[in-house]
């Protein structure tokens, strides 16, 4: 999407939530409440539709992948009279703004191109931030402020409900004064050079067998809580949204699809279990197919460790222990996770 506004004939409006489920929900009741004919255009990003249960009471559950935005097809006058109008309702609804502080709107062409690409099941879309995995000390460039154009580095990130805010930092007066400057948002900097896709994709295979463990070690544990598994439940589900992610990496992919399995598993969803399930036996049969000396690998066992939590079928976890028992793996993950097979086994 480019970052610039357009007239506002036939065009669409960016806007971002801190709660989009909540504001997805209130435009829908104010369509309701309107005339036919009048109702307001809007689109939010592959939504995705999910059953899950809380104490044998099934929920139907609505998210969005691209969580923080909504799109609406009004222009800035009519948008402002909307919130105006619904002001308590719509609190949480705000315009995306540009560089220049101005909401950022799109060609209406556009838009429907766009949403035609979200509908199409072809397509394996993903977004990565552009500066969302900036490190401490990563080289910027200014978008904004009256050092726009020159070079700085990242001293500080924060993660607000509005998105990500950093403090960034640039030698001036021939490098003898360090110059700070606060709350930067993501569209005020530009990082030098392009993201490092597979650094990211580590990251996030990393972030996902985090989480999944930890919810693991909560679920064998004999002081589980109510409250603590209402939490649990939050962070499966925030994972969960990420199962559509593209993993290019043997190694990472394998891992992520059995997070995955596990993860729908825990959630009781047992549609995204057997889908999870058929990826995660393709990639047994694939490592089937390489040569004995390339078979086995802490990637392999991981696979087993899934199959044996979503089928309880024992081949898998002898397999798995049989890994552990010939190989004795570094992976302190892979020790931990073998671990979890023998506390499934006293469920």
């Amino acid at each position: 999407m480019p970052d610039e506004s357009y007239p506002i004939e036939e065009s669409w409006i960016v806007m971002t939530s801190s709660e989009p489920q909540q504001m997805h929900d209130e435009l829908i009741k104010i369509n309701e409440a309107l005339t036919e004919g009048s109702a307001i255009q809007f689109f939010v990003p592959y939504v995705t539709f999910k059953n899950y249960n809380i104490s044998d009471k099934e929920i139907l559950q609505k998210y969005s992948s691209l969580r923080k935005f909504l799109f609406v097809k009004l222009d800035k006058g009519q948008m402002d009279l909307l919130k105006e109008r619904n002001k308590w309702s719509l609190a949480k609804l705000w315009y995306y703004l540009n560089h220049a502080k101005h909401p950022i709107t799109i060609r209406d062409k556009e838009m429907q191109a766009f949403m035609a690409l979200c509908a199409d099941s072809r397509i394996d879309c993903e977004v990565w931030s552009t500066v969302d995995d900036l490190e401490l000390n990563e080289k910027v460039i200014l978008k904004t402020t009256a050092f726009k154009g020159w070079e700085a580095r990242i001293l500080e990130r924060k993660r607000t409900k509005n998105g990500t805010s950093f403090t960034v930092g640039l030698d001036v007066v021939g490098g003898t004064m360090l110059l700070r400057i606060k709350d930067l948002k993501e569209e005020d900097i530009e990082r030098t050079s392009s993201p490092d896709r597979k650094k990211q994709e580590y990251k996030f295979v990393e972030w996902v067998k985090t989480h999944i463990k930890t919810v693991i070690d909560h679920h064998t544990d004999a002081s589980y809580t109510d409250v603590q598994r209402e939490e649990d439940r939050k962070i499966l589900n925030k994972v969960w949204e990420y199962r559509f992610s593209t993993v290019s990496s043997p190694t990472g992919r394998r891992h992520f699809r059995a997070m995955m399995l596990i993860c729908a598993q825990l959630l009781k969803d047992k549609e995204g279990s057997k889908k999870m399930q058929a990826l995660v036996e393709k990639e047994l049969d694939e490592i089937a197919q390489d040569p004995p000396s390339k078979r086995a690998t802490d990637s392999w066992a991981c696979l087993q460790v899934a199959m044996y939590i979503a089928t309880k079928n024992p081949v898998y976890r002898d397999a798995a222990k049989e890994y552990e028992k010939k190989y004795q793996p570094k992976s302190f993950f892979l020790h931990s996770l073998i671990q979890v097979v023998r506390r499934f086994e006293l469920d």
